[in-house]
C-alpha cells in the first residue's frame, strides 16, 4: 500500500513537472513572436538605432514598398571602403524591413555586365560608374517602387553622404509611403527662394539650402506676406522673419490657426538677409 502511495506522488509529480515545462515553452514562444523582430544595437555610434522619426515614418506605411539594392559585388573587391559601406547599407536597409512589420519588402541584386539586372538598374535610373579602363560598369544604388507604381531612387550611395546615409532612406521611403506632398505656404519677405536683384544683374537666382531641401519633401506655395486669406490648398503655413505684416494678414492667419492649421514660425532678431 505504501508503495503504490509512493508511485502515484511521483507520478503526480511528473505530470505537474511535464505540465510547468509546457507553461514554459508557451511563455518563451509569445514572448519570442513579440520581441522577433528586436534587434541589439553593440556600436557606439548607433549606426543601426532607427531614429523616432524614422520609426514614425515606418509605421505610417499602408501599402506594401519595395526597395530593390543594387550592388555589384566587383566594386568591393577592387575598393574595399565601397565593400565595407555596403554592408553598411544593408545591414541598416534590413533594420528598416523588421521594423516596418510586413510593409517594406527587400530584394538584393548583384547587377552583371550585359544582363537584365543591369538593364533594370539602367532603367531606374541608377548610376553606373565605369571601374576600369575596359569599361566594365558598376552599380552601387537604391531604387523603390510603391503599389502606384511611383519611384524614387538614390541613383549612387556616396561614402561622402554616409553620415546623412538615414536621413536619404527615410526620406526615400516617406516619398513612397506618401506620395501626396504636403504643400507648404511660404509666407516671408527674405529672399530664401533667390536673390532678385542678383537675377535682375544676369547671375543666376539660387535658392537658400533649407528651400532646396524642403522642396525634395513638400511643395512650397509662396503666398507673400499681403494675404487676406490663407489658400485653402496649403496645409503647413511656414513664416520666416515676418515683419510689419498688415492686420488683414495677421488676422488671416490667426483664423488659420484657430481652425486647425499648423504653421512654423521662425523668427530671427539677428537676421542679416532682411
Amino acid at each position: 500500500m505504501a508503495r503504490r502511495s509512493v508511485f502515484a506522488s511521483r507520478r503526480a509529480r511528473a505530470w505537474i513537472a511535464l505540465f510547468c515545462i509546457g507553461l514554459m515553452l508557451i511563455a518563451v514562444n509569445i514572448i519570442a513572436g513579440r520581441f522577433a523582430n528586436a534587434r541589439l544595437d553593440l556600436t557606439r555610434e548607433g549606426l543601426y538605432t532607427l531614429s523616432r522619426g524614422t520609426r514614425q515614418t515606418l509605421a505610417r506605411i499602408d501599402e506594401p514598398v519595395t526597395l530593390r539594392f543594387y550592388y555589384s559585388t566587383r566594386l568591393g573587391d577592387s575598393a574595399p571602403a565601397y565593400g565595407v559601406y555596403a554592408q553598411r547599407v544593408r545591414e541598416l536597409l534590413d533594420e528598416y524591413v523588421a521594423a516596418a512589420r510586413g510593409k517594406l519588402r527587400l530584394e538584393t541584386y548583384n547587377p552583371q555586365p550585359f544582363s537584365d539586372v543591369e538593364d533594370r538598374a539602367v532603367a531606374f535610373g541608377l548610376q553606373p560608374v565605369p571601374l576600369d579602363e575596359q569599361g566594365e560598369q558598376v552599380f552601387f544604388g537604391l531604387a523603390g517602387t510603391n503599389s502606384t507604381d511611383d519611384q524614387q531612387v538614390i541613383a549612387f550611395f556616396s561614402p561622402q553622404r554616409e553620415r546623412l546615409l538615414e536621413y536619404d532612406l527615410t526620406r526615400l521611403v516617406h516619398n513612397l509611403a506618401v506620395p501626396k506632398r504636403t504643400t507648404v505656404g511660404l509666407a516671408t519677405s527674405l529672399p530664401l527662394e533667390g536673390d532678385v536683384m542678383a537675377a535682375m544683374r544676369g547671375r543666376p537666382m539660387r535658392p537658400m539650402a533649407i528651400i532646396e531641401q524642403l522642396r525634395q519633401l513638400a511643395q512650397i506655395e509662396t503666398i507673400g506676406t499681403q494675404f487676406d486669406a490663407v489658400p485653402p490648398d496649403i496645409d503647413v503655413l511656414m513664416l520666416v522673419h515676418p515683419q510689419n505684416l498688415p492686420q488683414k494678414t495677421l488676422f488671416a492667419i490667426d483664423q488659420f490657426v484657430l481652425k486647425g492649421g499648423k504653421a512654423l514660425v521662425f523668427v530671427d532678431p539677428y537676421s542679416e538677409l532682411q
